[in-house]
Formats: structure tokens, sequence, C-alpha cells
């Protein structure tokens, strides 16, 4: 008798691979789930970011302003003070020059000789740093009226329009 030699012959010599299985697709889908997620961080960020706004000199010098019109009448040393300080601040602001390190005195003689200020702001803030020396350094009693009535002439010469526009 003949002896067969049968064998099973592999016909399979060709693997298949799906395609969602290949390096380029895997790569691929990484890479758009990883700009997706980016994405969608960054409109997240926008949407809730909660950085401070960005606000101008003068906007904080008016703000500040109304703080003090809380002030108590035995803290008038402190709020003739800062009242000074900030209207400095909003002069130096608008005009570019150098009043801050100025005493009150020289302060006022200066905006003599400031050309592009407007008389009638040069009159309110003269009338506001008028007798301010004696409060702050003699410690000279006044009525919370005079201290109301100098806040509002700081907060109309800084919010006026004849102020705040550079000239």
């Amino acid at each position: 008798m003949m002896e067969t030699n049968l064998e099973l012959l592999d016909i399979y010599d060709v693997w298949y691979k799906p395609w969602w299985h290949e390096t380029w697709f895997i790569a691929g889908m990484t890479l758009c789930f990883i700009l997706i997620v980016g994405i969608v961080s960054y409109v997240f960020y926008k949407k809730y970011d909660t950085s401070p706004l960005s606000i101008t000199v003068l906007d904080r010098i008016a703000c500040d302003l109304k703080k003090l019109k809380n002030l108590d009448v035995n803290q008038q040393t402190y709020f003739y003070s800062q009242l000074t300080m900030l209207l400095k601040e909003a002069l130096q602001e608008i005009y570019g020059v150098s009043v801050v390190h100025k005493t009150d005195n020289e302060f006022v003689e200066f905006l003599e000789q400031l050309p592009a200020l407007a008389p009638e702001v040069a009159v309110s803030l003269k009338d506001i740093f008028d007798g301010v020396v004696l409060i702050k350094f003699a410690h000279q009693k006044t009525v919370k009226e005079h201290m109301m009535r100098s806040l509002e002439k700081a907060q109309e010469v800084v919010k006026n329009g004849t102020l705040s526009k550079k000239h």
C-alpha cells in the first residue's frame, strides 16, 4: 500500500489587519483627540476666565475717591492725605507732568503755571488744596460737610470732561 502523506497546508499566508488597527490610524486619532481636548479646554478657559479686567488709572482713582466717602470725621488727616495724593496722580496721568512729589503749596503754585488746565478746574483744585496743610499737619479740625464738599469737587475734577481730555 501506498502511504500518502497528507499535510494540512496553511492557506492564510497573508494576515488581514483591519484599518482601525493600523499605526497611522491610531496615531491620527490620538492627534485628533489631543486637538479636540485642547480646543475644548481653550473655549472653557476663555468662557470662565476670571482674570481681573484692566482698568485705567483714572478709573482706579475715581474708585478710590468713592471709598473715601465712607471715612469718618476723625480720619480727616488720612482723608485729605489720600484726596490730595489721588488728585496729584490724576493730574500726572492726564497732563503727563510730575506732581506727585510736590508739596501741597508747590502743587498750588504749579497749577498757576499749567496753561493746559482749564480755569474752572484750577479754581476747584485750589479750593480743595486751600487749608489742607493745616488739616493734614497742624491737626486742625474740619466738619464732615467740608470733607464731602472737597470730595465732590475732586470727583467732579476727575470725572469732568475738561480734565479728562488731554489738551
